[in-house]
């Protein structure tokens, strides 16, 4: 359930999320949220690739790449987002959100890097110019 380009373009913008799903009961429900909005993450315009983490089953975490800000905006301003969205606040109780530049691909991303942009309490990761 994840794509990867080989060659994107410099630089990248990345949007991490991290949800913590409410309970297993509400996982099903949770799972096909998400499933639709990779799916139309993959399919927009100027998406470079969508990676998920799966800490617990209740811990998802995910990273999106895009071509620039405009791009991931109309994503998020989508029909399947917001949707995704307003279904969301019913089967998460907290959700972290970060955006950072890189150079690298979304492949080398390293899980414990992206997951330090989504904890306050972590010390910040040096960023790509």
């Amino acid at each position: 359930m994840s794509r990867l380009v080989a060659e994107p373009k410099s630089p990248m913008l990345v949007v991490a999320t991290l949800s913590h799903v409410r309970s297993i009961f509400v996982l099903p429900r949770f799972f096909g949220l998400a499933r639709r909005c990779v799916a139309a993450a993959e399919a927009s315009p100027g998406n470079r690739g969508v990676r998920i983490k799966v800490q617990s089953p209740l811990r998802w975490a995910t990273i999106t790449g895009w071509d620039d800000e405009a791009a991931m905006i109309a994503f998020v301003r989508g029909p399947v987002h917001m949707a995704a969205m307003r279904e969301t606040r019913a089967v998460s109780r907290q959700n972290f959100f970060a955006r950072f530049t890189t150079d690298q691909d979304l492949s080398e991303l390293a899980w414990t890097d992206v997951l330090a942009h989504l904890d306050p309490a972590a010390p910040r990761v040096a960023q790509a110019a």
